[in-house]
């Protein structure tokens, strides 16, 4: 899995949407940005605008990705079948086990409605603490392969960084207590 992917071409994402939709794209999204804000091996996110004005983004997964990880997947089985002949015992991990476990996690992480639920989740249990804030989900436009949620301008962490040309000890030991306080799969590229 990589978080920085090329990325695929801005028609094979509006057809991803049009499976979604059913065709309603267009009565949904009054604009939809062809330059993704970020691509990576799972999915690519879009500014869009709804047709009722709000700025949103809008992550698709990629057509095919999970198709892609069964055949990994089964490879990774055969191997690990055939790697557990040759162990004894104790010797080393469970093999089989790694690969369901790999499984069932690309499983949930693919599924962009547990994802929304746990934004909202989020929001709901953080809704009285002045610094954090979270991105309003759209969910009755969310589904297994789409996530929309409210755009917010920002730019990451890493990029902050970058211009800050290190990031001073008060600030790191903030950031740390932040996410120590509830984002337990915090990326530098998703924190704003």
């Amino acid at each position: 899995l990589q978080t920085e992917c090329d990325p695929l071409p801005f028609d094979e994402m509006l057809a991803a949407l049009d499976k979604e939709f059913g065709g309603r794209r267009k009565e949904i999204f009054a604009e939809i940005d062809s330059k993704p804000l970020g691509s990576a091996s799972l999915a690519q996110v879009h500014r869009a605008v709804l047709t009722s004005g709000e700025s949103v983004a809008i992550k698709i997964q990629r057509p095919g990705v999970k198709a892609t990880m069964a055949l990994d997947i089964d490879i990774m089985r055969t191997l690990a079948r055939r790697a557990s002949r040759h162990m004894k015992g104790e010797q080393m991990l469970d093999l089989r086990a790694v690969v369901e476990e790999m499984w069932a996690t690309f499983l949930e992480e693919t599924d962009f409605r547990r994802e929304a639920a746990n934004l909202a989740e989020f929001a709901e249990l953080n809704r009285d603490c002045a610094f954090v804030a979270c991105p309003k989900v759209y969910t009755d436009l969310c589904s297994e392969f789409v996530l929309v949620m409210e755009y917010v301008d920002g730019i990451t962490l890493k990029e902050y960084i970058k211009q800050k040309g290190a990031l001073p000890w008060q600030e790191a030991c903030d950031f740390a207590i932040q996410i120590g306080q509830g984002i337990s799969e915090a990326h530098s590229i998703n924190i704003i």
